[in-house]
């Protein structure tokens, strides 16, 4: 009997402990669609909940030959790139993603958490921006970090528009300026294909929930999943996104109902499944 091969997403991050974002989420995510997920780890950190305490990045040298083991052994179909600490961590990936040719590469920029914390330091974006951006089919930052990339300052739908197109210039495939961070009883993405020039507008009203830690990190991993089960670039790309969104959306609303944690919980990426209630004794 011809065995079917497992599509892959390979999640390079780091840990959170708290398993809401990070490696952790990009694992659920990617199983909770049917992917298969690999994992690079990228740092280290203190969290929970309520924030980001500690960073302790890896070494680049610990961080390069995770990768070279797992694409000596297994097929990669999707890459998905979240948090980075340092400048060498940037090299490590940058030269790893172009020793071999991969597709669907998705960049989750986390610059900063949410708390305030910082991730990635002046010199060491300067250096994703010029790196390892021009790899990445698309990238997916939210306001802040898009301004961040852009240097333009967001507060309207037509400052979107801008520094999608700008974040394009530096080399990017796609790119997915998210609305999150925006006012407004709707939270809108845009979507810029460089290709085509064409600027693609998803809307979807916001879910009143305590549980949005590790949102982006499971949308970006969403985008790679769906990408490695067969979407590709141009219209693949807008379905691959909507798909994603649509996931999202579903593990916030199904995240509304329990409490962990005396912070912001982690989504219900497996909002879909049944879960069975253990015996008792």
């Amino acid at each position: 009997m011809k065995r079917k091969r497992l599509k892959t997403v390979l999640c390079i991050a780091a840990s959170d402990p708290s398993c809401g974002a990070g490696i952790q989420a990009d694992i659920k995510t990617a199983s909770a669609l049917g992917c298969y997920a690999l994992s690079a780890l990228s740092a280290l950190t203190i969290q929970n909940t309520t924030g980001v305490f500690e960073l302790a990045a890896l070494p680049p040298c610990f961080i390069s030959g995770q990768l070279k083991a797992l694409a000596e052994d297994i097929t990669i179909d999707a890459v998905k790139i979240g948090a980075i600490a340092s400048e060498g961590a940037v090299l490590a990936i940058a030269d790893f993603l172009r020793k071999k040719i991969f597709k669907n590469i998705v960049a989750d920029p986390v610059i900063a958490a949410s708390d305030g914390f910082v991730f990635l330091r002046r010199k060491a974006l300067l250096t994703y921006k010029k790196k390892l951006l021009p790899l990445t089919d698309i990238i997916t930052p939210n306001i802040p970090e898009a301004e961040l990339l852009s240097g333009i300052k967001i507060s309207r739908a037509k400052d979107m528009e801008e520094a999608a197109v700008r974040i394009a210039d530096l080399g990017v495939g796609s790119v997915l300026v998210k609305g999150g961070h925006s006012r407004g009883k709707t939270a809108t993405d845009c979507l810029y294909l460089p290709d085509t020039k064409r600027m693609i507008w998803f809307g979807a009203p916001r879910i009143n929930t305590p549980n949005s830690h590790g949102t982006g990190c499971a949308l970006s991993t969403a985008i790679a999943s769906c990408l490695a089960s067969g979407a590709d670039t141009g219209e693949g790309m807008i379905k691959a996104v909507k798909s994603a969104k649509e996931f999202l959306n579903s593990a916030l609303a199904g995240s509304r109902n329990y409490k962990l944690g005396a912070g912001r919980g982690p989504l219900n990426h497996f909002y879909n499944y049944k879960q069975n209630r253990p015996q008792k004794l």
